[in-house]
């Protein structure tokens, strides 16, 4: 029987003095050799304190996998092995279609129209990493299981369209 896991993440946001956190899903499906993180950025990466007016752009999906215990391209500060862990999923074949449904939304999220992306959600327009991980989440049926991040998390609790 197949062992595969969903695992939920939280870290500080690595901007100095930021109180904020960023969540992040880690998946694995040993039979199929998946070891990834999936998490939310902005397309237009930046350093809000000496660049503050410009635009974040859209959110938009990453799928970074983990190679001999290194995750390739991941946003800044993600590491599972020294991260804070929010919820553990493990089991059988149901969680492995868990892990491809979550594969599979990720990717074609990132086809279709990207919501506009904001560190701080207002409410109508703007999402933002902590969206992306409470969606995927609740796509899956896991959002109840996953209690709101350590700390301050903004964007927990949004839906994000298109998603």
């Amino acid at each position: 029987m197949p062992d595969c896991s969903i695992d939920v993440f939280t870290r500080g946001v690595p901007f100095g003095g930021s109180p904020a956190n960023h969540t992040y899903i880690e998946i694995s499906d040993p039979a199929l050799g998946i070891l990834d993180v999936l998490e939310g950025g902005p397309t237009n990466r930046h350093n809000p304190i000496r660049h503050p007016k410009t635009s974040w752009g859209n959110l938009v999906g990453f799928t970074d996998p983990i190679i001999n215990g290194a995750i390739t391209g991941a946003l800044k500060g993600t590491n599972p092995a020294t991260n804070s862990e929010l919820l553990s999923d493990t089991g059988g074949a149901s969680v492995c279609d868990q892990v491809q449904a979550l594969l599979s939304d990720v990717k074609a999220y990132n086809n279709g129209t990207l919501a506009r992306y904001a560190p701080l959600p207002n409410g109508t327009t703007t999402f933002n990493s902590n969206s992306f991980t409470y969606t995927l989440l609740n796509q899956v049926g896991l959002s109840g299981a996953a209690s709101q991040a350590i700390g301050w998390s903004p964007g927990w609790g949004e839906l994000v369209p298109g998603l």
